[in-house]
């Protein structure tokens, strides 16, 4: 049994370590994963963002070129006849002034005008209309100030993506014809191209009317693209989804060009990096060697700690039989020798004060041993240890220290040499102990404040009179409240009285127990049996030079008067 403590700790941890470890896992695997995806999201987000803005300037590049030849004179005088293919020589000086201006071109394929007898002149190569005669769907672009439109045509090779506009006079401005730069596919596919693995993924450009101008790769149908290109729609500028293909999980990123109104969607496979499960089993081994260490530490420094409180739990279970036995045995902390020391000498003391209380008169010597077995029951002491023991099993090793140190301190206190009477001071050092070994046990839950007068040190009153006022204070008022407390103990000389006054904020001492003690009624068990015990020994010992009051209401107030000529005062001796 006496090592049954140290393998519930050892167990206890040993448990905690492995759901630590299950938990991590779980957890590292679950948002690892998410941790990936957003990652990933986020660098397809700013592809797509790049991919845009390279597009964006191969755009307005084009558009520049277009620009420069409507402000070319030597076009403009050419489109004013009306008739761009009737002079040869001005053709030709169209032809080189428009060659010029883009043969330095990657993305240009070809640039051509229509004039206002609808006839076309192409420079470059590879360029291929489906135009009606009339050229009709190209009226709606003549118009003073008419920006470009971008039209997309395609022939049974490839596509060809035009920035068309109306070419007008530098004069009064009015439309001379039209006038188209073609951009070449093939370069914009590759630019897509070389963004995707195309047998895995897939990437598309959709104009402002959900119209596909390119594409890359083969894993949706047409339908697909156009249903997740509506998702980006109004304020929407990005879109960053999960979505099932062909039973296959993929990321759908996208982004929406606020300024032409085209989109770019990007489908890219969902794969977990091949790291995660290696930095899974790191991170779990590294973990369990690290509870291993800690489940050695823990049966070291348990064996440490439980030995000697079951020890002395031991040592007080016998007491409860009369035996009295001292404790021989040598811990390993020296906090732990000044609790066994301290207990011996309370056993020996307690030896001595029943022997020595046998003499003295009866009804005195009855309350008085009354009050002492209230004190001496184990009770206080044992939940302390529990206090000890529980704090150890959580490894509060310092609060333990401190709290074994308190309990040695009070004892050696309350023992006193065997003497039956005190000083105030003795009293109220005895009081500070219980409470700062209360305030360890309960976290400082409450605040004690002690106001001793100088006068009164010197003068002695029975032992553990003020103690056990405190105790009720706390156990029957604060404690009970379960709320911050406040305790106040103070001692001061008033119009020849020696006035104690012990004041808590707790719930305030019940109506029928101060009914029991105005009436010296014998109390029900277990019921304030330390204010009753203290009074009855107060009012023995001093007769008609003691009373008492007490008060309740918002702060609870127990007040004890004694003459000073039934007080004696400390000797020299």
């Amino acid at each position: 049994m006496k090592h049954k403590l140290s393998r519930k700790i050892i167990i206890a941890l040993g448990l905690v370590i492995f759901a630590i470890i299950y938990v991590y896992a779980m957890i590292f695997n679950m948002h690892y994963g998410k941790y990936e995806e957003r990652i990933v999201g986020e660098e397809n987000i700013k592809t797509l963002r790049s991919l845009e803005t390279s597009i964006e300037t191969i755009i307005k590049n084009s558009d520049d070129y277009s620009k420069m030849l409507v402000a070319d004179s030597v076009i403009q005088n050419q489109m004013e006849t009306g008739d761009l293919l009737s002079n040869v020589s001005g053709q030709s000086e169209v032809i080189k002034k428009i060659y010029s201006i883009f043969q330095f071109s990657d993305y240009v394929e070809s640039i051509w005008l229509i004039d206002e007898k609808g006839q076309m002149l192409i420079v470059g190569g590879g360029a291929n209309y489906a135009l009606e005669d009339d050229h009709v769907e190209y009226e709606d672009l003549k118009k003073p100030y008419g920006a470009y439109e971008i039209e997309i045509t395609y022939s049974k090779e490839n596509g060809c993506i035009s920035l068309v506009r109306s070419y007008n006079s530098l004069d009064d401005f009015r439309s001379l014809g039209i006038i188209g730069v073609d951009l070449k596919y093939q370069s914009l596919q590759k630019m897509l191209s070389d963004v995707i693995n195309e047998e895995e993924e897939q990437i598309v450009v959709l104009n402002n009317n959900n119209e596909i101008i390119m594409k890359c790769g083969t894993l949706t149908d047409e339908t697909e693209i156009i249903t997740h290109a509506k998702m980006l729609s109004g304020n929407q500028c990005e879109m960053l989804e999960k979505i099932t293909i062909r039973n296959k999980e993929y990321l759908l990123a996208g982004v929406h060009n606020g300024n032409h109104g085209w989109k770019i969607i990007r489908y890219s496979k969902v794969e977990k990096s091949e790291n995660v499960s290696e930095i899974v089993k790191f991170n779990g081994a590294l973990i369990f060697v690290i509870g291993i260490l800690i489940l050695c530490s823990a049966a070291f420094i348990s064996s440490m700690l439980t030995r000697p409180i079951q020890t002395l739990m031991h040592a007080m279970k016998e007491t409860e039989g009369g035996n009295f036995k001292r404790i021989t045995k040598k811990p390993m902390l020296d906090e732990f020798q000044v609790l066994f020391n301290g207990y011996n000498r309370m056993v020996e003391q307690i030896e001595r004060l029943i022997q020595g209380t046998i003499d003295k008169q009866r009804r005195i010597r009855q309350v008085e041993m009354n009050e002492v077995q209230e004190q001496m029951k184990p009770h206080f002491l044992y939940n302390t240890l529990d206090s000890i023991q529980a704090l150890a099993m959580m490894g509060e090793s310092k609060k333990v220290c401190d709290l074994v140190e308190a309990l040695g301190g009070f004892y050696r206190k309350s023992v006193s040499g065997g003497r039956d009477m005190l000083t105030i001071e003795e009293e109220f050092q005895i009081a500070k102990d219980y409470a700062d070994i209360m305030r360890i046990r309960f976290e400082d839950s409450f605040t004690f404040d002690i106001l001793l007068d100088e006068g009164c040190k010197h003068y002695m009153i029975p032992k553990l009179t003020i103690q056990p006022l405190v105790e009720n204070s706390f156990q029957h008022g604060v404690r009970v409240k379960e709320q911050f407390g406040k305790i106040a103990l103070s001692a001061v000389i008033e119009e020849e009285k020696l006035h104690i006054l012990i004041r808590d904020n707790g719930d305030g001492v019940p109506e029928d127990i101060i009914f029991e003690l105005m009436e010296n009624k014998e109390p029900k068990r277990g019921k304030s049996l330390g204010l009753r015990g203290t009074i009855e020994r107060l009012r023995l010992l001093y007769e008609d030079g003691f009373n008492y009051e007490i008060k309740s209401g918002s702060y609870t107030e127990i007040h004890l008067y004694i003459t000073i000529d039934k007080l004696k005062e400390q000797t020299d001796e």
